[in-house]
């Protein structure tokens, strides 16, 4: 179950990190082949969201330890999950990062600030913004994506700590069928769209999923 793991003196930080990020990787990857096996099983932006925030929680069986709370005669600890949705300015799906949270928590808790001066906005270590372009809809260019792409990234440029730690951010576009993936192709230059042999494999980057393919955008303009 999420949250069985409290992050306290833990490993190396990019170990963890990069840990955290391969196993997003298999929960999207898992969830791209249901998702091309019964693409009408998802009507709405809202099915994706949900299907792959249980995925999510499930696999990074991580929390945030936020102290105890004391109820008359008994208490309890507080946790929080690192996969969370609608986060900070709205974003569908973010990962926290498990250190730098933990780290901030510990600063403000210190410094005597209240969890809701600063719960929602916490270092985040991925962003996800999930599309859905239906079976009816015939008209979307990549400026559909491109939108939230850009969002994510001023997003990350605000959390950036260096130069080396910086949030990675995905958005994910799934198509009911080929004709609105092949309206938005035709709206991408060649040389900035690629079809993938195999599932998702970076970060920061647009994908392109409808029941046969997958593409990867490399430049969100």
């Amino acid at each position: 179950m999420a949250g069985d793991n409290i992050i306290g003196v833990i490993m190396d930080p990019e170990i963890v990190r990069e840990k955290i990020k391969k196993d997003i990787q298999t929960c999207i990857y898992g969830f791209l082949a249901k998702f091309q096996d019964r693409p009408f099983h998802y009507m709405t932006e809202n099915d994706i969201q949900a299907e792959l925030f249980v995925r999510m929680r499930d696999q990074i069986n991580w929390s945030i330890d936020l102290g105890h709370e004391s109820m008359r005669d008994y208490s309890f600890r507080k946790t929080l999950d690192l996969i969370n949705t609608e986060y900070g300015e709205k974003i569908d799906i973010i990962c926290l990062d498990p250190l730098l949270a933990q780290e901030e928590i510990k600063k403000k808790k210190n410094n005597g600030k209240k969890l809701s001066n600063f719960l929602w906005r916490l270092p985040v270590l991925i962003g996800i913004e999930i599309k859905l372009v239906r079976f009816d809809d015939h008209t979307k260019g990549i400026n559909f994506c491109s939108e939230d792409a850009i969002k994510l990234i001023k997003f990350c440029k605000k959390q950036k700590i260096n130069k080396d730690l910086m949030p990675s951010w995905l958005v994910l576009c799934f198509f009911h069928n080929k004709a609105g993936l092949n309206v938005m192709l035709n709206s991408i230059k060649n040389e900035h769209c690629m079809k993938l042999e195999d599932s998702l494999t970076d970060y920061d980057k647009i994908y392109l999923i409808d029941p046969n393919s997958i593409f990867q955008v490399t430049t969100v303009h």
